[in-house]
């Protein structure tokens, strides 16, 4: 069985790569940034596991072969 720990913590880590990148370029002050970076990321991932959850969904129905 594959252990979910690591994934799990490189999808953080690549998700606060994406959202800390794309954020510099939207806040101007390094406070603002900070500030707004947890709920950032938080959003992010939630939205990454609705995905995955359509995505389960989909492959489990329309994709189902037996």
């Amino acid at each position: 069985m594959i252990d979910p720990l690591p994934h799990l913590a490189l999808f953080v880590f690549a998700a606060l790569a994406i959202v800390f990148a794309g954020s510099t370029f939207s806040e101007l002050q390094d406070a603002a940034l900070l500030r707004s970076l947890p709920k950032k990321v938080g959003w992010f991932c939630l939205w990454c596991a609705i995905l995955a959850v359509v995505i389960l969904v989909l492959e489990h129905t329309v994709a189902s072969t037996s």
